[in-house]
């Protein structure tokens, strides 16, 4: 018995973890345009790593998680509520508003290719989130970033790493109870 591994939805091939580890979590990789949400994987615009920082697309992350974004082209402002935070920021500026306590970012959210990114850690913290950054010998900086709930399975420490790492680079992967193979 085998299958090959479809990426829609980690937890229906993977079966050391379930949707409720998946929960609340996205999983990216700054060499690839999909990432998984909730375990499922979508089309995004990719992470930069720029000058050491890694910057995330601010709407992708921000919806991934249930927000609602507003964008004011006006003043370059953004609005982000969530069932109990309000976000807010402005292109070009280092200051974030987090429920009315100002935060300074190292970097300023800027537009990269029409989107707005920001540094991943910051707005990791304003969701309550643990930001983790899975290294490879030969990758750098690092191959994958999962934002996860603090609380929730430690998804960097399950088999899953791998997989994904190979999935974000478009190889194929057939696998059984017994065997796996990686298909260029």
């Amino acid at each position: 018995f085998s299958q090959t591994a479809q990426a829609a939805n980690l937890s229906e091939h993977y079966h050391d973890i379930t949707e409720n580890d998946l929960q609340n979590s996205i999983i990216m990789s700054p060499e690839s345009s999909k990432a998984f949400v909730n375990g499922n994987m979508v089309s995004t615009v990719q992470p930069i790593v720029k000058d050491g920082r890694t910057l995330v697309p601010l709407r992708f992350i921000s919806e991934g998680f249930g927000a609602k974004v507003d964008f004011n082209a006006k003043n370059n402002t953004i609005a982000i509520k969530n069932s109990d935070k309000t976000i807010t920021l402005k292109i070009g500026n280092k200051a974030i508003d987090v429920n009315g306590q100002s935060i300074q970012m190292d970097v300023a959210a800027s537009l990269h290719h029409n989107s707005t990114y920001i540094p991943l850690r910051y707005i990791g913290e304003a969701f309550d989130k643990k930001v983790v950054y899975l290294k490879n010998e030969n990758a750098q900086p690092y191959r994958l970033i999962m934002i996860r709930d603090e609380k929730a399975a430690e998804l960097e420490n399950l088999k899953l790493v791998r997989i994904c790492e190979w999935l974000f680079q478009g190889k194929s992967i057939v696998y059984s109870d017994r065997f796996m193979a990686v298909i260029q």
